[in-house]
């Protein structure tokens, strides 16, 4: 629907490039004489992409909500999410750069032995940090 309560009718289906998903596309057909276009679109006409995994999205989105879901979810903060959060963000660790199953684990056993050393550097001497 566009915000003068006309319907969008079916366009095409494209294929995204960056994550190969496939979406429907919805046009205005009533675009051109609209009075409210400028507030609508730049283009010629109102345009949506619609992803065929919206049912799904909304499904775990009502898990999510739902009081078990919560409690559930509240785990992850408490258990690992924030070890990741910390090599990703404060210590830059973004990416892996080495190749191989073998060197990769090495250097991320590397991170991880920085992260510790860092915890415990915390604790020993909590007046060192900034």
């Amino acid at each position: 629907m566009c915000p003068e309560g006309k319907t969008l009718t079916y366009y095409s289906e494209i294929v995204h490039k960056a994550n190969k998903q496939k979406s429907k596309v919805y046009r205005g057909t009533q675009c051109s004489k609209c009075p409210s276009k400028l507030l609508c679109t730049k283009g010629n006409a109102r345009q949506i992409h619609v992803e065929n995994r919206t049912h799904l999205r909304t499904q775990i989105r009502k898990l999510l909500d739902s009081p078990e879901g919560k409690k559930i979810y509240r785990l992850r903060q408490q258990i690992i999410e924030p070890i990741f959060g910390n090599i990703k963000h404060n210590l830059k660790y973004t990416m892996l750069h080495l190749r191989t199953l073998e060197k990769v684990n090495a250097e991320w056993q590397l991170i991880c032995l920085t992260h510790n050393i860092k915890k415990i550097w915390k604790v020993k001497y909590p007046f060192n940090m900034k």
